[in-house]
């Protein structure tokens, strides 16, 4: 079982010309093929440091808006505990804090 590795090159005169003179020919098209693999590999190591980066990116924007969220909630609870307090003396703000009142 042998792999060719998705590329495969016809060599029609290989029996008609000596090997010394096929050498030049078969390195060059392995050199061609292994830059074709090179570049392959190098654009799909670039796509994926593109993911990561986007994925990092939205993960952050998500917890900046979950900060922002809560920060917000945060500052209304303050602000209806305030007006209860202000409206009721001290007397329900154990209830409104509880209660988010």
């Amino acid at each position: 079982m042998g792999h060719s590795y998705g590329w495969k090159k016809e060599w029609p005169d290989t029996a008609k010309t000596p090997l010394e003179d096929q050498i030049g020919s078969v390195f060059r098209t392995l050199t061609a093929r292994a830059e074709e693999q090179e570049h392959a590999r190098l654009k799909r190591e670039a796509e994926q440091q593109r993911l990561r980066e986007e994925r990092e990116r939205q993960e952050t924007e998500r917890w900046g808006l979950e900060a922002e969220q809560e920060e917000r909630e945060r500052r209304e609870l303050g602000s209806r505990c305030q007006r209860r307090f202000d409206q009721g003396g001290s007397r329900g703000t154990g209830r409104a804090l509880r209660y988010g009142l």
